[in-house]
């Protein structure tokens, strides 16, 4: 694995790492993803597990905690720019690190007002939201005749019309994360 995460570091691509930690499964794993920004300019992003497909048998590690073992640790997580075009995640820093470190946390603070992610899945469901099935069939459109200007204009009411924020806590959502591109 070392080698091809150095061809990949050497290409000077963007390279960003998500994990899903998982209680009793890989905590131990934390420090180690996180020694990889020591050196190299990788995002991390520690994503909270959502309660989506067969991850409602398993228990997410909070935010906090993940914090709190880095920074017990490294020291201080120190906050870097943000821009409205970087996604949920909010990216930090370590003092003599090359990388950042992100925490996409849905559940325990619920961005969904800041949201600017659709999915496309592969049968063609524009989908607005992980935990909803709102969205715009795409692939019906497209058969049916749309043309370009359909097109833009359903999208553009179906992003309108994205909900105002998911409910994981309230309901069990049976959908698979491979299903909508996760």
């Amino acid at each position: 694995m070392k080698s091809a995460l150095n061809k990949i570091i050497s290409s000077k691509l963007i390279l960003k790492i998500n994990c899903v930690p998982i209680a009793g499964f890989n905590k131990s794993e934390i420090l180690n993803l996180v020694e990889l920004t020591r050196n190299h300019e990788i995002k991390l992003r520690f994503i909270e597990l959502m309660p989506i497909g067969c991850a409602v048998d398993f228990k997410g590690i909070p935010t906090v905690n993940i914090r709190k073992q880095i920074e017990n640790a490294y020291g201080d997580l120190i906050p870097m720019p943000t821009n409205e075009l970087q996604g949920p995640a909010k990216y930090f820093g370590l003092s003599g690190f090359a990388g950042q470190i992100g925490f996409i946390d849905a559940i325990d603070h619920k961005f969904c007002s800041s949201c600017n992610r659709i999915r496309l899945t592969s049968d063609g469901f524009l989908k607005l939201c992980l935990n909803s099935n709102a969205g715009l069939d795409i692939k019906s459109l497209l058969r049916t005749g749309a043309n370009d200007s359909d097109l833009t204009d359903n999208i553009k009411q179906a992003i309108y019309n994205k909900p105002k924020e998911h409910h994981f806590n309230e309901s069990i959502d049976k959908t698979q994360m491979y299903q909508v591109g996760g």
